[in-house]
């Protein structure tokens, strides 16, 4: 992995600005208004994230708004790789990717467009973890898989790999060279696994509460104001 150095004074703002602008699109909320003329944070959970999409507006739209997330997200990533080492090449552009996942992390938590109220992150962390190192992404995929099959509570799978995503990117970007990166690349996986986590600490308190939902593959359609909280 490559170390955070820029060629010029510009990657860095350009990088965090449009990877950020880009996260502010949520797709949630733009599906939910466009196909139901409701606003999905006023509904379920209140979260505009994939879980309250699917559970407040079926699976069908719950989709479209995986894919766009998604979407965005790779979008952010690969112009972020582009605008940091020129090419698509893997290694080199690894900083570039990383740094640029962070920022649509950010926007997608805290969308400009939408009053600094959007989703939880998981799935945009997950799909910058994927672009960045795939390796990362199928260990914490399996974790999230074996807890939520295991629980039925997405919560509780998307906390606690949450919890192991910053350890795994140490261990697989750790060269044993002083002057790698390893750290700087842990505490940004540090950083957006911590607000994951942060941005669940009502469905923590549910869990430990007993009270916290478990996911059903049934969407159930537009249901009454912030009935989970």
């Amino acid at each position: 992995m490559t170390a955070f150095l820029f060629d010029s004074w510009f990657q860095f703002p350009l990088i965090a600005v449009i990877s950020y602008l880009l996260g502010s699109i949520n797709t949630s909320i733009i599906v939910s208004k466009l196909a139901m003329h409701k606003d999905i944070r006023n509904y379920g959970s209140g979260n505009a994230g994939f879980t309250n999409a699917v559970r407040s507006m079926g699976w069908k739209k719950g989709l479209i708004v995986l894919f766009g997330d998604i979407f965005r997200c790779a979008v952010a990533v690969l112009i972020g790789q582009l605008i940091y080492c020129g090419s698509f090449d893997f290694e080199q552009g690894a900083s570039g990717r990383l740094l640029s996942g962070a920022f649509v992390f950010l926007g997608h938590i805290y969308p400009i467009y939408f009053g600094f109220k959007g989703g939880k992150g998981a799935l945009t962390a997950a799909t910058t973890v994927l672009l960045y190192d795939p390796r990362v992404f199928a260990i914490g995929m399996a974790v999230f898989f074996i807890v939520v099959f295991a629980t039925k509570y997405i919560s509780l799978g998307s906390v606690c790999t949450a919890v192991i995503m910053p350890i795994m990117v140490f261990i697989f970007s750790y060269t044993g060279v002083i002057e790698d990166m390893s750290i700087g690349y842990t505490l940004i996986a540090a950083g957006m696994g911590g607000l994951v986590i942060f941005k669940h600490r009502s469905n923590i308190v549910r869990l430990i509460k007993g009270t916290e939902s478990k996911f059903s593959f049934k969407g159930k359609g537009l249901m009454e104001k912030n009935s989970e909280k």
